[in-house]
C-alpha cells in the first residue's frame, strides 16, 4: 500500500513528480500509481550500485566496518559492537543518513540507515538520497527496498553460485516515486503503525505455534477423555471391573472414574518380558532385533533394522517370548515410547519391556493409555538418571492405570481410531 499510493492521501498542494528518463510501457508495470508518481528507472534516480572504496590500510583503526550480518530489517540504528580492528579486504564508503542495502542473498529484504561514517562489504550497496536526481526521502527508500515489489524483483534477478542481485538489474528496475513530502507522510504513518504491525506478527507467530501444536493437544484431549470414561457411554448390559491387587488410595488417584471402572497396577495386569542386563549378539540376517530406536508414539519404525541369529533367539527365549500384538515399550533413551509389536517373529532389545496382557486388558486400548500425558507424566517422576533418564521395572510395574469393562475397551478404541483420523485430516486439509 505504501509503494501504491493507498497508505495516505494525495495532497492538491503538492506538486507532480517530473518524469526521469523514458517512461514505462503502461502494460509492464505492475500496479497503477497516483496522477502525481511517477514510475521511475532506480538507476536513473540515484547512482544505484555505485560507491566509493578504499583497501584495508584506509581504514583507520576503530572504525565501523559493516558486514553483511550486521544490516539487518526495519533498522536505522549501527550497533557499538560492530566495531572491528582489522580488516582483509576493500570496502564501501558510506556517510551518515546513507540507506545500506545487502545485495546478496538471504539478505535482500534487509536494509539500515547508517547513523554515523564507516565502511561495509562491498556486498552491501551504499546509497546516498542526497545524489539523487529528483527529491527523494531515506526512509521511503528505505521502505521501498524492503517492499514485497522489491524484494521479488531483487530474487528473481539475483545470480551467481552464492546469488546477488546484478547492479545492471537493479538500475534498470522501475520503481514508484511519489512527491518528497508524500514520501515523509507514508513515513511517518509507517511509523505509526509500526507497533501494530509488531503486535500482529507475534499474535500471528502465537497462532501459528498453536495450530502447528493443535493435532497434537487435540490428540491428548481426547486420550485423556477416554482414561476417564468421558469417550463413549457406559453401557448397564455391561459388568463392572472386579478389583485386582489393593484398592489404591482415593487420595492419590488423579481423577475420578466411572462406577464400574477400577484403578489396577500394572504388573496385575500385564506379564512382563525385559531383557535388560542382557546384551544381544548382533548378526547380519536372522531373526529381527526391535530396539528402542524402532518404538515410537504410537508405531514401530523399520526403517533400521538390525537381526540376531536363530541361535541367540532361542537363548533368548527364557525370559519370555514376545509375539505380534504384545505392547512394546521403551524405558529409557527414549523414555516412555509405546507401540504394538507388528511382527510375527521378533525378540526385542534391552531397553524393550514387553508387556502381555493377563487377559482383562486390551491391548489396543492400553497403548493408548500407556501414551496419555497423564501415564507418560507419572512415568517422569519415576524416572532417574541425570544423562539419560530411565525407569526401573520394579517402578513401572507399581504404576496404576484405569480399567474399563473389555467391551468398552473395545468401543474406546474404535472410537480414538475415528477420530484421530479426524485430526489428521483436519491437519492435511489446513490452508498453508
Amino acid at each position: 500500500q505504501a509503494i501504491s499510493g493507498k497508505l495516505v492521501p494525495q495532497l492538491d498542494s503538492e506538486p507532480a513528480v517530473e518524469q526521469i528518463g523514458p517512461a514505462p510501457d503502461l502494460d509492464d508495470v505492475p500496479f497503477a500509481l497516483p496522477e502525481k508518481w511517477k514510475w521511475v528507472k532506480l538507476g536513473e534516480l540515484l547512482p544505484f550500485g555505485v560507491s566509493a572504496q578504499v583497501s584495508p590500510e584506509q581504514i583507520p583503526i576503530g572504525s565501523w566496518v559493516l558486514g553483511l550480518e550486521d544490516i539487518q530489517s526495519h533498522g536505522s540504528l549501527i550497533s557499538k559492537q560492530l566495531t572491528k580492528n582489522k580488516v582483509g579486504s576493500n570496502k564501501n564508503i558510506f556517510k551518515a543518513g546513507n540507506v545500506l542495502y545487502g545485495k546478496m542473498r538471504p539478505y535482500l529484504n534487509k536494509v539500515i540507515i547508517a547513523d554515523s561514517d564507516g565502511f561495509c562489504s562491498t556486498e552491501i550497496f551504499v546509497l546516498d538520497v542526497n545524489q539523487a536526481s529528483r527529491p527523494l526521502y531515506s526512509f521511503f527508500l528505505s521502505s521501498l527496498l524492503q517492499s514485497p515489489y522489491f524484494v521479488t524483483f531483487a530474487t528473481n534477478h539475483s545470480r551467481g553460485q552464492k546469488p546477488r542481485l546484478e547492479t545492471k538489474a537493479g538500475q534498470q528496475v522501475f520503481v514508484p516515486l511519489p512527491p518528497l513530502e508524500e514520501q515523509r507522510r507514508i513515513v511517518a504513518k509507517l511509523d505509526e503503525l509500526k507497533p501494530l504491525v509488531d503486535q500482529f506478527g507475534e499474535a500471528y507467530d502465537k497462532l501459528s505455534e498453536l495450530e502447528a501444536d493443535f493435532p497434537r493437544k487435540l490428540k491428548a484431549s481426547i486420550l485423556q477423555a477416554a482414561m476417564q470414561g468421558k469417550l463413549v457411554p457406559q453401557l448397564d448390559s455391561e459388568l463392572a471391573v472386579e478389583q485386582i491387587g489393593p484398592t489404591p488410595d482415593l487420595d492419590e488417584v488423579p481423577f475420578e472414574l466411572p462406577e464400574k471402572w477400577k484403578w489396577v497396577a500394572l504388573e496385575d495386569l500385564f506379564q512382563f518380558v525385559d531383557y535388560r542386563g542382557k546384551t544381544p549378539i548382533k548378526s547380519a540376517s536372522g531373526v529381527r532385533l526391535i530396539t528402542s530406536s524402532n518404538v515410537r508414539k504410537g508405531y514401530l519404525d523399520h526403517t533400521r533394522c538390525e537381526y540376531i541369529s536363530i541361535d541367540e533367539y532361542q537363548s533368548r527365549q527364557s525370559r519370555g517370548v514376545s509375539h505380534k500384538g504384545d505392547i512394546l515399550f521403551t524405558t529409557e533413551a527414549p523414555l516412555g515410547n509405546v507401540a504394538l509389536a507388528d511382527l510375527d517373529v521378533f525378540s526385542v532389545g534391552q531397553r524393550v519391556i514387553t508387556l502381555k496382557s493377563k487377559g482383562l486388558a486390551l491391548n489396543e486400548c492400553f497403548v493408548w493409555f500407556l501414551l496419555s500425558n497423564y501415564f507418560q507424566t507419572e512415568i517422569l517422576k519415576q524416572a532417574t538418571g541425570s544423562t539419560v533418564q530411565g525407569i526401573k521395572a520394579a517402578r513401572l510395574k507399581k504404576l496404576v492405570l484405569p480399567l474399563p469393562p473389555i467391551e468398552e475397551q473395545r468401543r474406546i478404541v474404535e472410537r480414538i481410531e475415528h477420530l484421530f483420523a479426524e485430526v489428521d485430516k483436519m491437519s492435511a486439509c489446513k490452508a498453508p
